[in-house]
């Protein structure tokens, strides 16, 4: 900003002092009177010698070194001036390639902003889609522990009424064999069988069998 605003006062400088070069030459060959100079034609057409003070030949001396020195200042400022015009075309293009690239660049910042718009979006989505799939695992992982728990009890049901139906055999069994069956199957199976048995006969099964393997039973019973 700085440079444009010396730029424009240079610019200015160098036209106002053009103008005012043009206008004392305009001057000077309309009435060079009016700058206090001889007109030509009458210095043409004096045929007897002019006799000049050496005041006043002084004061035109003054006049021709300031014309003089008004046309050196005049080039001067117009070389000045061809300079800045050159070295404003030149900033112009400067500005026009970096508004150019600017351009680019805004366009690339534009550009990876609608890609990360959309990565967004897709992540959003992912996102959603994950808390579905989470929400219906968490569903599943509830149901399959129902399951599991149906199953369960249904097992322990069919447990209890095979437990049931060897109990009832075996109440109507020589204790003895019971005894010798039981001794070869899980002591679990065996506990849970003899509870399901008549108290008498179970007592008497529990007398048959070896003292190890009954004391084993009878504490999986309590």
């Amino acid at each position: 900003m700085r440079y444009r605003n010396l730029i424009l006062i240079a610019i200015v400088s160098v036209l106002s002092t053009t103008l005012l070069f043009t206008a004392f030459l305009i001057t000077y060959k309309i009435d060079p009177a009016i700058l206090g100079l001889p007109r030509s034609n009458e210095i043409i057409e004096m045929d007897y010698p002019i006799e000049i003070s050496s005041k006043k030949l002084k004061e035109l001396e003054k006049k021709s070194a300031l014309a003089i020195l008004i046309s050196e200042q005049y080039d001067s400022l117009n070389s000045s001036y061809k300079l800045i015009q050159d070295s404003l075309r030149v900033k112009k293009n400067e500005l026009k390639i970096l508004s150019d690239s600017s351009q680019k660049f805004f366009e690339i910042i534009s550009e990876k902003q609608n890609e990360a718009n959309k990565l967004r979006d897709s992540l959003e989505k992912i996102k959603i889609k994950y808390n579905l799939a989470e929400n219906e695992i968490s569903n599943l992982k509830t149901k399959l522990a129902e399951t599991q728990q149906i199953l369960k009890s249904r097992k322990d049901s069919l447990q209890e009424q095979h437990y049931r139906v060897f109990a009832k055999i075996y109440n109507n069994s020589n204790p003895a064999d019971v005894a010798k069956i039981l001794e070869k199957i899980d002591e679990r199976d065996a506990s849970q069988i003899l509870k399901f048995m008549n108290q008498k006969k179970a007592g008497k099964v529990i007398e048959a069998l070896d003292p190890k393997i009954a004391a084993a039973i009878l504490l999986l019973s309590n």
